[in-house]
């Protein structure tokens, strides 16, 4: 049954539908009268000093959203297709980037409104293209009784549909292979490989002992066929897949059949003064370069929109200092005045102050990805050098290159296939944060079914801990717990095969 618990925010009233707790944290969702969903999450416990707020909607679309979808995907919002068990019917959710905000601050109202007024623009919008395309889209406000109640009567489904659960995995009908990560008073401790294609975390302990435990990961995912795994290493102590153990070990023990050995790593160098992953403008989206360059919708962020969209049809998208002399000729042919020109080139050059040097047109993101599928070694990028908004823009193109590929034709079925199996491994996150970059990625993520480990001391962001299914406690050297729902599972991690970190 609905709750009649209200909040007089603008936009509203928005009543409660769900209020629970969900992986640590305040979790409560609330509905207004067109059906906009209201989303805030708080710390259940030590000092709440924080709010994060969501404003999402959902639409209904009986058939036909494969015609529309191609012009949904570059929009500014972040957009999910999701099919729910049970119905004949696809569900666009429409994800608004969400804010935080000090708890309890007046600025709430005014966040909560302004994305209201953002989210029905955007919803207007994406009628207005399925009515042209005459595919039918069924607001949840207008939507039978039995549909919209199948979802906001059900708070497992709405928390994982706006992306706050952890998405379930679904059933396999082939027999999944069990890895050995350890041992304890039953024996050997296995896990199978279905956590290569979910959200792992590994916190507490010391950094040494959090990479250890990674790198038992890492080893497992490169011995088993499937994934490929991708490193990014943000942390102190680098890890040595590719050394082996100098201490003998029994590793029949743990069903390893395997010696002391290194791995093959593809190794690239991620200084600030010679990164050989380089930002090719020419081939990112619009959206890409709308969330990495932190631009609104004033003239002087529309101007530095057209001028990169204008040197990309040309292919001469190169550096941010290159883009100057475009917004100067769009500005005079436009009739800009000269305050909106020299506010646009003033963003370019704190852009460029920030970024300068990541950027290169000879630099092919897809083509790497494509390089990184036919061969069998781990790809290895130490970040540590890196501030943090560079490694947001590196994380955010690698994932967006992966993206693009997956929608291109340029594959073959086996590499296609291959391209769903990238293992990734965030070494070190305590430093990400919350931010439009850091979600964004993050639902990229989600949305692209992407497994993942992510080591830090603390609590990882919100984006990050509703996704975890296999989380990892550190109780000491060589000692860990597994948690998986429920009570957790002791054990002591096994050698390794490569050098400890």
């Amino acid at each position: 049954m609905t709750s009649k618990s209200v909040w007089n925010l603008p936009g509203g009233p928005w009543e409660r539908l769900f209020g629970g707790v969900w992986n640590k944290f305040n979790v409560a969702v609330y509905e207004n009268g067109e059906k906009v969903l209201l989303t805030t999450i708080f710390p259940k416990s030590g000092e709440v000093s924080w709010i994060m707020v969501r404003v999402d909607k959902v639409l209904l679309a009986p058939r036909g959203i494969d015609k529309i979808e191609p012009q949904l995907r570059d929009r500014h919002m972040h957009i999910l297709k999701q099919q729910v068990p049970g119905s004949n019917m696809a569900y666009i959710i429409l994800l608004n980037p969400p804010s935080t905000l000090e708890f309890g601050s007046s600025e709430i109202g005014s966040n909560v409104f302004q994305k209201v007024m953002s989210l029905n623009k955007e919803a207007d919008e994406i009628k207005l293209i399925a009515k042209n395309a005459k595919v039918e889209l069924i607001d949840l406000k207008d939507a039978p009784y039995k549909e919209s109640a199948s979802i906001l009567g059900n708070p497992t489904l709405l928390l994982s549909l706006l992306s706050i659960a952890p998405e379930g995995e679904e059933p396999r009908k082939e027999k999944l292979r069990e890895l050995v990560i350890g041992e304890n008073e039953s024996g050997p401790f296995k896990i199978d490989e279905s956590v290569f294609s979910g959200f792992v975390s590994i916190k507490k302990g010391t950094e040494e002992e959090r990479n250890y435990l990674a790198q038992t990961l890492l080893e497992d995912s490169i011995i088993d066929a499937s994934p490929i795994p991708i490193v990014m290493d943000f942390s102190r102590r680098p890890l040595k897949l590719d050394q082996p153990n100098p201490y003998p070990y029994d590793y029949s023990r743990y069903d390893l059949k395997s010696h002391n050995v290194s791995f093959r790593v593809r190794l690239y160098e991620m200084s600030p003064d010679g990164c050989e992953i380089k930002i090719n403008l020419n081939h990112v989206s619009q959206q890409f370069i709308w969330k990495l360059f932190g631009v609104g919708n004033d003239e002087a962020s529309t101007l530095i929109l057209q001028a990169v969209d204008s040197l990309q049809r040309a292919g001469r998208a190169d550096t941010i200092s290159g883009i100057e002399p475009e917004v100067r000729k769009l500005a005079l042919s436009g009739g800009k005045s000269k305050s909106v020109e020299m506010r646009a080139v003033r963003m370019l050059r704190a852009i460029d102050k920030v970024y300068g040097g990541l950027f290169s047109k000879d630099f092919d993101m897809a083509a790497t990805v494509k390089e990184w599928l036919k061969k069998t070694e781990t790809i290895y990028l130490p970040m540590p050098s890196l501030d943090n908004r560079k490694r947001l823009a590196l994380i955010y193109y690698i994932i967006e290159g992966i993206e693009q590929l997956k929608s291109s034709s340029a594959l073959s079925d086996i590499e296609s296939k291959r391209l769903e199996h990238f293992f990734f491994a965030f070494i070190g996150m305590d430093w990400f944060g919350a931010g439009l970059l850091q979600s964004e990625i993050m639902g990229k993520m989600a949305s692209g079914q992407m497994g993942a480990v992510f080591t830090a001391d603390g609590d990882l962001p919100m984006q990050i801990e509703s996704r975890v299914i296999h989380r990892f406690q550190i109780l000491g050297a060589g000692k860990a717990k597994l948690f998986i729902g429920g009570r957790g599972t002791e054990f002591d991690v096994r050698p390794l095969l490569s050098c400890p970190p």
